[in-house]
Formats: C-alpha cells, sequence, structure tokens
C-alpha cells in the first residue's frame, strides 16, 4: 500500500479523514511512532458507513483499555489481535494478527498422558500404562462457548471448535446431541467438525427441511452433501424472497463464486421487482461476477448501485441500462 509523506495512503485519504477524533488522535500517533498502516477497509468490522484502518504492529502510543471515547476489545482472532472502536462500532483502527502460537509438544503429551503406575504401589503389573480419564473440562469449554452475547453475534464467532476436536469420540458424540436439528450456521459447523455418521445423516436432513439460512449454511460447509440442483434451489429461493437478516446475505457470499446462468437471470430480475435494499445488492453482485469491481467491497460504482434504491421503475429501468455498459462477458460457474 503507497503512503504519502504522512504516512497515510492517498486513495484512503477520505476514509481517514472521517474517523472520529479520538481514533484520528490515536492514528496520527501511531503513525508518528513508527507504526504503519497495512489496510483500509469497509468490510467486517465496520459498518457499511464506516471504516477500519488495520495498522502493522500493535498500540503503543495509548493504554490497549476502553475510554470516554472509544471502546477496546482484545480479539487476537485469524482477522486481528486487537481492535479500538469508536461509540457506535462504525470505525476501527485494528491490530494485525498475532503470529501463530508454537506447534505442541507431542512428547511432552504423549508422556503425561501415559502415567507409569508403579505395581507395588497401585498394583499394576510392570510396564502397565494407563491412560488418564477423558478431560470432561472439554465439553464444558464447549458448552460454555454456545452461550450468544451481541459481541460473538456481531463479530461472527463461532463455538469453540479446538475444544470441540480435541475430544474423544464418546465426548463428541455426547454434544452431537445437543446439535441435532442444527439452528444456524454455528451448529452445523460443529457438526461438520464432529464428521459422524449421524452428523452427517443429520446434514443431509438439515439441507432438505430446515429454515433457508441453515440450508444454505449446509451448502456453505458441507457443500459435499448437497445436490447441485438442490443448492441452486435455495439461492434461487433467496433471491425471490430472503432478506439481508434472513438468508440473502449468506446466499450472496456463495453466488459469488457459484452463479450458473438461471442464478445470474434471477440477479437481474432482482434490480426490477425486489425492494430497494436487495436490488441494490444484486446490482452490485452483478457488478462482481462480470468483472465490473473486483469486489463487493470496492464502492467506486456505489452511486450508481444506490439508483436501484428508488421505487420508481423507469428510474430503475434507467440505471439497469447504465449498469449493462459496465457489465463485460464473463465465464458463468
Amino acid at each position: 500500500m503507497t503512503e504519502s509523506a504522512n504516512g497515510y495512503p492517498p486513495e484512503s485519504r477520505t476514509d481517514i479523514d472521517a474517523l472520529p477524533p479520538a481514533l484520528r488522535q490515536l492514528l496520527d500517533d501511531e503513525l508518528a511512532a513508527g507504526n504503519s498502516i497495512v489496510e483500509v477497509g469497509h468490510h467486517h468490522p465496520a459498518a457499511p458507513r464506516g471504516a477500519f484502518v488495520m495498522l502493522a504492529r500493535p498500540v503503543t502510543t495509548h493504554p490497549r483499555e476502553s475510554t470516554d471515547a472509544m471502546r477496546f476489545y482484545h480479539r487476537n482472532n485469524s482477522q486481528y489481535s486487537g481492535e479500538f472502536a469508536d461509540l457506535n462500532r462504525h470505525f476501527f483502527i485494528l491490530e494485525a494478527p498475532l503470529p501463530p502460537p508454537p506447534p505442541p509438544d507431542m512428547d511432552a503429551i504423549r508422556a503425561a498422558a501415559n502415567v507409569q503406575y508403579e505395581p507395588d504401589r497401585d498394583g499394576y503389573p510392570a510396564g502397565w500404562r494407563v491412560p488418564p480419564p477423558p478431560d470432561d473440562s472439554l465439553i464444558d469449554r464447549f458448552r460454555a462457548s454456545r452461550a450468544m452475547d451481541y459481541e460473538k453475534w456481531h463479530d461472527g464467532e463461532g463455538f469453540d471448535l479446538e475444544a470441540l476436536r480435541a475430544m474423544t469420540p464418546s465426548q463428541q458424540s455426547t454434544v452431537e446431541a445437543s446439535l441435532i436439528p442444527p439452528s444456524g450456521w454455528r451448529e452445523v459447523e460443529a457438526l461438520v467438525v464432529i464428521g459422524s455418521p449421524s452428523a452427517q445423516r443429520a446434514l443431509r436432513a438439515a439441507a432438505r427441511e430446515e429454515s433457508l439460512q441453515v440450508r444454505l449454511a449446509v451448502a456453505d460447509y458441507a457443500p459435499e452433501l448437497v445436490r447441485e440442483s438442490t443448492r441452486i434451489d435455495m439461492l434461487m429461493e433467496a433471491l425471490r424472497s430472503a432478506q439481508i437478516m434472513t438468508g440473502l446475505s449468506e446466499a450472496l457470499d456463495q453466488i459469488e463464486d457459484f452463479h450458473p446462468p438461471v442464478v445470474v437471470d434471477a440477479l437481474f430480475r432482482g434490480l426490477l421487482e425486489r425492494e430497494g435494499e436487495v436490488a441494490y445488492h444484486c446490482a452490485e453482485m452483478l457488478a462482481v461476477i462480470h468483472g465490473a469491481i473486483p469486489s463487493r467491497y470496492d464502492w467506486s460504482l456505489r452511486p450508481l448501485f444506490l439508483r436501484f434504491t428508488t421505487n420508481n421503475p423507469d428510474e430503475r429501468r434507467a440505471a439497469l441500462g447504465e449498469l449493462q455498459l459496465h457489465l463485460t462477458p464473463r465465464p458463468i460457474t
């Protein structure tokens, strides 16, 4: 990312100037102290009206704690390690992800698991090794991770899959029963990790019988369990009737990579037939899959997309004519 003399990427100056004063001061102080900007963007965790600035190194010029003007959260996930957010959670200063921890010492783990019992103490034969009992704290960890709050919901945080993977098959079976039928993508993701025959049967049933959001989650996390025709039917249903919070966002995530001609035709119909917010996203997706913009987070054609939010059919048709000028042929997948 090219930087100007003051450390700001010239192409991101508008977003940086929009930062609330407390976040702007933090950014200025970090750049003055030698930190640098890795990325400026508008996707998660920023709201559509906001933006984020990703720093290369952790913040050192300000306390890593909340104040009256901003909130701090220690995340340490694969996307970023810490976040400073304004009180409305529209703008963020993010710290780059921390390096991964060193791999576990498998020799030490095996040595701890295989305890040598002395025959004169416990009565076992010489050389007998008794494995430790299952660690039920893993089940407790996983159950605790299922408690949902606003932060977990907002950040798209799933269940504790590390604890789930570390369980014995018997422990996974105990957990599995509480995940069936899946009620959302988190349960679907956990059932995919378990991967038992009964978990796969539950996922196949969910792909036929559960809510659109759950069906789309199965197609996303376990596409091998869903027929292509069934997946197309899901996407068509979403484009006909789903809203942003009830399956449309999940469908658009899949359509970006999977868009056979019938789905593309449905996107064009959505430009003229669906309500304004949905028509906006249909226009955005058509621009992506036809190469007019590199991603859904590129705002260069946003003024054109916003023209589809009108209820006037003539204005929408005029916007469609202009949009088609930006679309180039692209192989349909």
